[in-house]
């Protein structure tokens, strides 16, 4: 189990160290909770055991080792070597995980989903990661996935093929509804894929503003909010 959660940390650390997402974690308990610092991602891991006896809460970038207390408002993470022991004492943040917590459950309960797609990670080789925005939406049922370069006035386009590479039959999709457009930060999209290979994305009326995804390993669930280009959303202000 700890290496379960070493695993979700160290993903964390990765994207923000990348410069893909900056990230506030929040734990406690068996529930992880991910948050990035433009507030459009919220993302909820179930761990399979009370791993974390007290509330944490720390940005990612000051992870430094599973060794770790709070003590006078800060996080202590602690290195033992051979010779020396390390202690990296780091402020925690204002936002604590009740707080995280409460934003998730806000978003939590929604009405049934319009729509229900698959995508997988080799599917992001296909889209251009320096544009903006990734455009969802379907029409007559069908799947589209649009990348808009406004500059150049080039468009990507994706449509599903009968079959997928990996031999994945169209039914994982579930498009009760034609919905959207809506669209999703390019790099939120990549950002979610750092944790799994596959991810549901489950969409809803385009007033919702917002995404409900679901991975496939350590739990994964979570919020992304949408957006129009320039127009980002932000999941404190939606609702």
């Amino acid at each position: 189990m700890k290496d379960d959660l070493e695993s979700i940390f160290s993903y964390a650390v990765a994207l923000e160290q990348s410069g893909r997402q900056k990230n506030t974690i929040f734990g406690f308990e068996d529930v992880i909770y991910i948050l990035n610092a433009d507030k459009t991602v919220l993302l909820k891991f179930k761990l399979t055991s009370k791993e974390l006896k007290q509330m944490i809460a720390f940005t990612a970038n000051d992870y430094d080792s599973q060794d770790f207390y709070f003590e006078d408002g800060a996080i202590v993470f602690v290195q033992k070597g051979t010779e020396f022991e390390r202690k990296k004492r780091c402020k925690a943040p204002d936002q604590t995980f009740k707080d995280a917590e409460v934003l998730y459950q806000k978003f939590a309960a929604h009405d049934s989903f319009q729509a229900s797609i698959a995508f997988y990670k080799d599917s992001i080789a296909l889209l251009n990661e320096n544009l903006s925005h990734v455009e969802f939406f379907s029409k007559e049922k069908k799947l589209y996935i649009l990348q808009r370069d406004i500059f150049a006035g080039s468009v990507i386009e994706l449509t599903r093929k009968e079959t997928s590479g990996l031999g994945v039959e169209l039914s994982e999709d579930e498009i009760k509804e034609d919905f959207g457009p809506i669209g999703m930060r390019t790099n939120d999209l990549f950002a979610l894929f750092a944790f799994n290979k596959r991810v549901k994305i489950n969409f809803l009326p385009p007033a919702k503003g917002y995404f409900v995804i679901e991975g496939d390993h350590y739990g994964m669930t979570g919020i992304v909010a949408g957006c129009l280009y320039d127009d980002i959303g932000e999941l404190y202000k939606i609702g």
